[in-house]
């Protein structure tokens, strides 16, 4: 299955709303979402690693 990346900033979404394009609009809104929650689990994993190396990292007393 292809995925279709499409950047959401700037002109995609400028010439969406300035073609009132309201379909075009929900799904790049769809594609922002979905982004923003694998960037949230990204985050999420991210903050988890770290905690864990710095406890592991700690020198034995």
């Amino acid at each position: 299955m292809a995925r279709k990346t499409v950047v959401l900033y700037g002109i995609p979404t400028g010439e969406a709303i300035k073609k009132g394009d309201l379909e075009e609009m929900k799904a790049l809104l769809a594609g922002g979402e979905a982004w923003l929650a694998q960037v949230a689990e990204v985050e999420a994993s991210v903050k988890k690693l770290k905690a864990e190396i710095k406890k592991r990292s700690k020198p034995a007393s």
